[in-house]
């Protein structure tokens, strides 16, 4: 598949569930990106780090499971290559949107820059 041919767009994700797999500092980041838009995040991860921890977010210490997407409308893979690919697999069953952290071959979701100034939001 192509990934040249993607479809810009912004997603109002506020109270809608979100996976979040991936315990480290980038899916930390992605964390934050996702609690500012005010995402219903849950995390899964064997490990997770301290900024995940304090983050309040409801967190599952283990590895993914394909059940994991029940009832998502979105999940974000911040793994290890395996278990990102065991996240698109699954999702794309699903048919769930997947944005895999550094990791395009396994995402069908791609976030862009963004600047939010005064009500305005800029994507690139």
């Amino acid at each position: 598949m192509s990934k040249s041919q993607l479809l810009p767009l912004f997603l109002d994700l506020e109270g809608r569930r979100v996976l979040l797999v991936g315990g480290g500092r980038v899916a930390a980041a992605k964390l934050a990106q996702l609690l500012a838009v005010h995402a219903d995040v849950r995390v899964v991860s064997p490990e997770v780090c301290e900024e995940i921890e304090q983050s309040g977010v409801a967190i599952e210490r283990r590895p993914f499971e394909p059940e994991d997407l029940d009832g998502v409308w979105l999940v974000v893979a911040a793994a290890i290559p395996e278990a990102n690919r065991a996240v698109a697999e699954s999702a794309e069953r699903r048919r769930v949107f997947v944005n895999a952290v550094d990791d395009p071959a396994n995402a069908s979701a791609f976030l862009g820059g963004v600047v939010r100034r005064d009500g305005v939001t800029l994507a690139i």
